[in-house]
């Protein structure tokens, strides 16, 4: 008795190429799966990212409690003003806003070394009120400025200049408080605020 045997000799070659080109989609889907979870964890990131201000609100040439002494009658007072980024977004569009008393003679914005940087400033009046340590309330003025941005890197400082009279006796404080606010920060944040009181007296 003869037996027939019957040989495919591609059948298995066929097999094997849909088996390696089934590997392969698979590998590219995995592999478009994982960038769409980096970009979507990227998102995630970006978009719970803010900007986060610390704020200073000092004159250089202060003694180290904060009070100018000086042995003349009035007083050209600079006033540095600090704005940090801490946040992990760069903050846009930011307004700084500083509230001053309204018997202080402001001349605005300035230079380090106290140059104008523009005309004499116009104040706006405010309701809002300051206060000094004795919680004695100043009806207020405020200096604003607008900066085009304020990113995480190295902090942004402004100067701005006014002159004020020195007391005979005793020391007279000046109150502030600096406001900013950007779109950038936290949304349970209105804005950031720092009070200072900055003090001048005659030098015994």
């Amino acid at each position: 008795m003869r037996s027939t045997v019957i040989e495919c000799t591609n059948c298995g070659g066929e097999a094997g190429l849909q088996f390696w080109v089934t590997v392969g989609a698979l590998v590219i889907a995995f592999l478009a799966l994982m960038m769409n979870f980096v970009q979507f964890r990227e998102f995630l990131r970006r978009s719970r990212a803010r900007a986060k201000f610390r704020l200073t609100l000092t004159a250089p040439y202060a003694d180290p409690d904060g009070v100018i002494r000086t042995e003349g009658n009035h007083v050209s007072l600079r006033v540095q003003i600090g704005i940090k980024n801490e946040g992990r977004l760069a903050a846009g569009e930011t307004v700084v806003n500083v509230l001053l008393p309204q018997w202080l003679d402001v001349v605005g914005w300035c230079g380090p070394n106290g140059e104008e940087l523009e005309s004499r400033a116009t104040l706006a009046e405010t309701p809002e009120r300051i206060s000094d340590s004795n919680g004695t309330e100043h009806e207020a003025n405020y200096l604003t400025k607008t900066l085009p941005r304020i990113g995480t890197k190295p902090g942004h400082v402004l100067y701005f200049m006014s002159f004020a009279e020195v007391p005979a006796e005793g020391r007279k404080e000046i109150p502030m408080r600096l406001k900013v606010q950007a779109d950038e920060i936290p949304d349970d944040i209105e804005e950031y605020v720092k009070d200072a009181i900055i003090g001048i007296e005659h030098r015994a």
